[in-house]
């Protein structure tokens, strides 16, 4: 039996590596017309102490890698959020507003805060891209000021692209981590 030599690496931070890796595997595979056992056995090195995973699932390895690129490209990807400010209303902010992406060099969220201060009866209405350390009403930059000025405001954040015209909470980005360290353990185990 011929087995293919795939000389690939996975570097952890280069991820079109990685991906380019996973790609010659499959068409090498693909190529060569392998059963599934014969692929199996060509992934698997050949001190594997698990004599039955290529009989269960001959693919598993190969799928895990494309599931785990997949989730790490789509957590590093920039985070595009909308950006507006209004005085009237979350109508008018809707108007007036863009699609901004998030700077890469800070944990990056969306944010979306409203602030009122009912003595000066001034409301402002605001989204925009926010640091995840300044996601909540205590240490939110607008919602210290309302403190001071004694004023009422409220902060949401969430962790999703343009995310931020409805109220989310950072549910979505801790699933997205969770999926991706899972995929990683289900990777580094074989």
């Amino acid at each position: 039996m011929i087995r293919p030599k795939v000389s690939c690496t996975s570097p952890q931070n280069v991820i079109d590596e990685f991906k380019a890796c996973t790609i010659t595997r499959i068409l090498k595979l693909r190529k060569m017309h392998l059963t599934k056992q014969q692929a199996c056995l060509a992934e698997t090195d050949t001190e594997d102490s698990n004599p039955h995973r290529c009989s269960k699932f001959p693919f598993a390895r190969l799928w895990k890698q494309i599931l785990f690129t997949f989730l790490l490209i789509s957590s590093v990807a920039s985070l595009k959020c909308y950006k507006c400010i209004s005085d009237t209303s979350w109508g008018d902010c809707k108007k007036t507003r863009m699609i901004v992406t998030c700077p890469d060099e800070h944990d990056e969220v969306c944010s979306k805060v409203y602030y009122d201060h009912e003595l000066h009866e001034r409301k402002t209405h605001t989204k925009f891209c926010e640091k995840k350390s300044q996601c909540t009403q205590e240490t939110n930059p607008i919602c210290k000021a309302a403190k001071t000025h004694k004023a009422k405001c409220k902060a949401y954040c969430c962790t999703s692209d343009l995310c931020n015209p409805a109220v989310l909470n950072l549910v979505s980005g801790i699933l997205m981590m969770a999926c991706a360290v899972v995929s990683m353990r289900l990777i580094w185990m074989e």
